[in-house]
């Protein structure tokens, strides 16, 4: 949890995605959270900079504003997820050589990284 040295009341400014509610699970509760919703973590950091809030955030998102003093961890206690990433692409109409590279980038990703093309 972070929140900006300013303020130390304000209301919580949380990111939440509709499969994964971490504030619930930070403070071992079912019940919603109070407070702004925002779908992109980097909202809810700018919201947690601009003094708006407490933002859950990930500790490499953060690192620097801790470091120079932007943003306090206003608490000791830390939640471990199991990182979620994505491989996207957008189909486009591409020259064929630049398609040739994003494929031969997208198949290298798919074999080394042991996904499924489903």
């Amino acid at each position: 949890m972070r929140l900006p040295r300013q303020s130390h009341s304000a209301p919580s400014a949380h990111c939440r995605a509709a499969h994964r509610p971490h504030w619930p699970t930070f403070l071992r509760t079912g019940a919603e959270v109070p407070g702004a919703v925002f779908n992109q973590a980097t909202l809810a950091l700018e919201a947690a900079l601009a003094g708006q809030g407490v933002a859950l955030a990930c500790r490499a998102f953060v690192a620097t504003d801790l470091e120079a003093g932007h943003l306090v961890q206003v608490s000791d206690a830390t939640m471990t997820k199991a990182p979620s990433y994505f491989l996207v692409r957008k189909p486009s109409s591409l020259p064929l050589d630049a398609r040739d590279a994003v494929c031969a980038v997208w198949d290298w990703c798919m074999t080394r990284l042991s996904f499924n093309a489903d």
